[in-house]
C-alpha cells in the first residue's frame, strides 16, 4: 500500500477507502479512494475529491470483509441510540492489507460523518 504516487505526484496520506453514496446493491453509486495530504488534479477517469471534515462516529472491525456489514448495522444502532443523524456517504477506511493479512485479522474502520 506504500509507496504508490497519484496522478500529480504525492504520496497517500491515509489508508485506502469506499465512499458508499447510496447502499442499493442494484444501482450502486460509490467512491473507491486514497487521502493525499495535497489536493490533486484529476485526469480521465479518476477525479480528485475532498474527504468532509467535522464531527463523526466510527465503528472499528476486526475481521473479513464479507461481515462488514455487521459493522455497519452496529454504527446505524447506536446512531439511533444517541440521537445523531448520519451525513453523506458511508465510509469504509482499511487499515492493513488483505494480500499479507489473515481475513480474519482484516482491520476496518466504518464511518459516518453526523450532525
Amino acid at each position: 500500500m506504500g509507496g504508490d504516487h497519484g496522478p500529480g505526484g504525492g504520496s497517500p496520506a491515509g489508508p485506502p477507502f469506499v465512499a458508499y453514496h447510496n447502499m442499493d446493491w442494484q444501482d450502486l453509486d460509490l467512491e473507491i479512494g486514497m487521502p493525499f495530504a495535497t489536493a490533486l488534479r484529476g485526469a480521465g477517469d479518476v477525479q480528485a475529491t475532498t474527504l468532509p471534515a467535522g464531527p463523526a462516529a466510527v465503528c472499528a472491525d476486526t475481521g473479513p470483509y464479507d461481515h462488514i456489514g455487521a459493522a455497519h448495522d452496529a454504527l446505524q444502532q447506536w446512531l439511533v441510540a444517541q440521537s445523531r443523524q448520519p451525513v453523506g456517504p458511508a465510509y469504509e477506511f482499511y487499515l492493513n492489507d488483505p494480500v499479507t493479512t489473515a481475513p480474519a485479522a482484516l482491520r476496518t474502520n466504518v464511518l459516518r460523518m453526523v450532525r
